[in-house]
């Protein structure tokens, strides 16, 4: 019984590093990522972003160049950018063919503002000591009661419900000398996917935009919603947010998907680094195992409550805690 048990442990053991090699293979991931990209339309850039719909009246505003900053004439080309965007999505090509709707250059009015409100909230390029977090949307009607058909500007490194993007130790480490790019945790991706129901029913346009440093990170949440919110599988979503982002630098250090050991004082990634795919597959997984609830009915607290009182997290709910 030993050795059967010895034998089953060297099979199992060997499956999953056969499984981790395939998941963590250059080629595999650039082949399927290729096929699925060519299905798809390519997405319109300008003035150094890139803009991606994820649907629900969603765009990602993705930069694709370093040390972006936001001025007025670069708003107004973004802002037509993102009505085009938005009217590609809704499968119209002139808003002003209805007269309940607002003319193409009112609505660009709209979200210029909404998008210099942002840039004064942290984004675009803004340094992360000129962010202010309680400025967690940036809305063109009101910072308070934004009108039904208003346009909406949703940060997420720069809402204090999810900690500037970053882990936070939950009160057990001190992660200030780690300087690395970390994952979102669980709870900051179920917050992002209400954050935007909750703002896209009440939004005739929402734009989540991101800086640079913090790419990798929105493309877990977005890539979160397509999963979770849309039921896409991971390779999908992977190749659909390929249309936003730069595909990453065949140097392991440099590639702009992969994130730091969270306790590594370097801060830099490598091969075996976690990567944004590898945090899709592991949504998709739990999605399809049933491991996690619909995020809408995701216990947060209870949640927290185990972080911060065991440090532990629940990896298949009711069966192992760790």
């Amino acid at each position: 019984l030993a050795q059967a048990c010895q034998r089953f442990s060297q099979a199992a053991t060997l499956c999953l590093a056969m499984a981790t090699t395939l998941l963590r293979s250059p080629s595999l991931r650039r082949s399927t990522s290729t096929k699925r990209l060519e299905a798809l339309p390519k997405q319109e850039e300008s003035s150094g972003h890139s803009i991606l719909s994820f649907g629900a009246g969603a765009l990602w505003c993705c930069p694709v160049e370093y040390d972006l900053k936001l001025t007025i004439a670069s708003a107004h080309t973004l802002a037509k950018s993102l009505v085009n965007a938005a009217s590609v999505e809704a499968g119209t090509q002139d808003h002003q063919e209805s007269g309940s709707s607002l003319s193409s250059m009112q609505r660009c009015s709209e979200v210029v503002a909404a998008l210099l409100r942002a840039k004064n909230s942290g984004g675009f390029g803004s340094s992360m000591s000129d962010r202010r977090p309680e400025h967690t949307s940036a809305r063109s009607q009101s910072a308070t009661s934004p009108e039904l058909d208003g346009v909406n500007v949703l940060i997420p490194e720069a809402m204090p419900e999810l900690d500037g993007c970053c882990w936070t130790g939950d009160g057990h480490f001190d992660l200030s000398p780690y300087t690395g790019r970390s994952p979102p945790t669980l709870g900051h991706i179920v917050i992002f996917l209400r954050q935007v129901e909750q703002l896209a029913e009440k939004s005739s346009l929402l734009v989540v935009s991101s800086s640079v440093e913090k790419r990798a990170v929105v493309a877990v949440l977005v890539g979160a919603w397509f999963i979770l919110a849309q039921g896409l599988p991971a390779q999908t979503a992977w190749a659909r947010i390929l249309q936003a982002c730069p595909a990453p630098a065949a140097d392991p250090k440099l590639a702009w998907d992969r994130f730091a050991p969270t306790f590594a004082r370097q801060g830099t990634t490598g091969e075996t680094s976690l990567t944004v795919f590898d945090c899709l597959c592991g949504l998709e997984a739990a999605r399809d195992r049933g491991w996690m609830p619909h995020y809408r009915m995701f216990d947060l607290e209870e949640w927290q409550f185990l972080r911060e009182k065991f440090d532990a997290t629940w990896i298949i709910p009711g069966e192992v805690l760790a």
